[in-house]
């Protein structure tokens, strides 16, 4: 698990109109993709990759400037932090 980095203070998902995002959640934590809001063709890209809402996914590492590292569909992927923060994520209890 990474520490955490000044440049990237990650918002608490539990603040009011806030939900929990690739950006904000817990690393190293089982989570269930609920939403992605990305354009149709950028969300087709990451389906391809196996981002896609209903999978599941964990971050693995926190990179700096906000980008963060996922694994899902048995690889990892580094996504950016504009692209983490639009898309919605919920922890699992059992993943698949």
């Amino acid at each position: 698990m990474s520490s955490p980095d000044p440049q990237d203070p990650a918002p608490d998902p539990t603040a009011a109109g806030e939900g929990m995002t690739f950006r904000n959640c817990p690393a190293c934590c089982p989570l269930r993709i609920t939403q992605v809001l990305l354009s149709d063709e950028a969300a087709f890209r990451l389906s391809e990759m196996g981002i896609r809402v209903g999978s599941t996914a964990q971050v693995t590492h926190r990179a700096a400037f906000g980008g963060r590292v996922v694994d899902v569909a048995g690889g990892r992927l580094a996504i950016d932090q504009g692209t983490a923060d639009l898309i919605h994520v919920s922890p699992v209890e059992d993943p698949e």
